[in-house]
């Protein structure tokens, strides 16, 4: 029988609570000549679904049905005839959906789409990379991390060295485990420098950090820690990239001290600004760093600076997958949720003290 129960997680806007809807759909007749249907296995939560979810007042997002979820793993059931060879019946894949506000989201049990239309989509074969979760688990987990990190490494056209040097703040964040593994491991990167709590150095040592530096030392502040090693560690070389993947301003005004010449296209790489974001802010401008984009904007900034923008790299689902599968790479997996205990997920993630990514396990729905 055709007809099955489509079961999403939902909202209106950011008045009404997060809630599991259903409908019925017909699987023979639910999707177009050029759309797949997904039997999602598997989401992860990212900070930004809970931000579109807070950011979305009645006048901007309407009164309509919107469906949480970017990242998802699953199998392809019903494919249509001019869809592209690739995506085959049975196939499993996994990938990133691109959306703002629309009734469409991987946070469902049953996920129509345009393949050519999504962010990133891959096939990946099952091959039990991980002792604790499924192949679902952990392909649902890395899609949109793993291309931030990509994104920072690429995006800009620098070319890396053993020589090369970059600093990662906020190297807790699963953007930073994967960012680090892509410098070490497959562009070869002389030293990768990250900045997290005391209690994580030890846990991100094994990550492939050459050095860590704590933002809660009592006697340095952190700045000062950086200028100390470049100083004592680095021979006085300073940094090709600062990559920031929390929200910090520290550097700002000592920039000249830590980061090379503009003119060697050494790069300052944000994902969210000045300030580390609050995921439960109703207001559509709180966490809005006007900063980072008077900073951007500015003609007379003496260094580069930009946000972390990944809309035109799609390779790094092969790489990922690659990596994956040859074992270089395993993404970090903080827990792991049923799909009715979701509030519980989004709590987790919006506490900022998850370590690594919150999945959704959707396999019995």
């Amino acid at each position: 029988m055709s007809i099955v129960t489509q079961k999403s997680i939902t909202y209106v806007n950011n008045t009404t609570t997060p809630t599991i809807t259903t409908k019925e759909i017909d699987l023979d007749t639910c999707y177009n000549e050029n759309e797949i249907v997904v039997k999602v296995h598997a989401a992860s939560i990212n900070p930004v679904d809970g931000l579109t979810h807070s950011t979305c007042n009645y006048y901007m997002g309407g009164s309509g049905l919107k469906t949480f979820g970017r990242d998802f793993s699953g199998e392809i059931i019903r494919r249509g005839k001019n869809v592209n060879v690739k995506w085959q019946l049975n196939s499993k894949v996994n990938g990133q959906f691109k959306h703002l506000w629309g009734e469409k989201g991987t946070f469902t049990n049953y996920f129509i789409c345009n393949p050519e239309e999504v962010r990133s989509i891959n096939t990946f074969e099952e091959n039990n990379v991980s002792n604790k979760y499924n192949d679902y688990i952990i392909n649902a987990s890395w899609p949109l991390v793993f291309g931030t990190g990509y994104s920072a490494l690429y995006e800009k056209g620098q070319v890396w060295t053993p020589e090369s040097k970059i600093l990662i703040i906020g190297a807790s964040t699963s953007v930073a485990l994967a960012c680090v593994k892509i410098a070490k491991t497959i562009l070869k990167i002389g030293t990768v420098v990250g900045i997290c709590n005391s209690k994580a150095i030890e846990h991100n040592k094994e990550k492939g950090f050459d050095h860590l530096i704590a933002y809660n030392d009592p006697e340095h502040s952190t700045v000062e820690s950086i200028q100390n090693l470049i100083k004592n560690e680095l021979n006085g070389e300073k940094f090709d990239l600062i990559f920031d993947a929390v929200g910090n301003k520290d550097f700002f005004p000592v920039m000249d001290t830590v980061l090379k010449p503009k003119s060697t296209n050494s790069q300052y790489i944000t994902i969210v600004g000045d300030e580390v974001m609050d995921f439960t802010n109703k207001s559509l401008f709180g966490n809005v760093s006007l900063g980072s984009f008077s900073r951007k904007l500015n003609p007379f900034r003496k260094f580069n600076y930009d946000f972390c923008m990944l809309d035109n790299l799609f390779t790094y689902m092969e790489l990922g997958t690659t990596m994956i599968a040859d074992g270089t790479y395993l993404p970090e997996i903080d827990s792991v949720h049923k799909f009715e205990d979701y509030q519980k997920a989004f709590d987790r993630v919006d506490s900022h003290f998850a370590k690594g990514k919150v999945v959704l396990d959707m396999s019995d729905i």
